[in-house]
């Protein structure tokens, strides 16, 4: 389970990295690295705080 969010992770940032700089850039996975780490600090504040934001509206209505 783990390998395939690595692999979807992995995948947007290589489509992104892909937009920045070219494939055969030295750089290219440093920047795929650094974007990867965006993408699992997003998703983990979206785990954290989401479901207390959820819980939160739905008091609301």
């Amino acid at each position: 389970m783990l390998g395939f969010v690595v692999r979807i992770l992995l995948l947007g940032a290589g489509i992104i990295a892909g937009w920045l700089i070219p494939r055969d850039d030295a750089g290219f996975a440093v920047v795929e690295f650094v974007i990867v780490l965006v993408f699992f600090a997003l998703a983990s504040v979206a785990i954290l705080y989401v479901p207390k934001l959820w819980a939160r509206w739905k008091e609301r209505k």
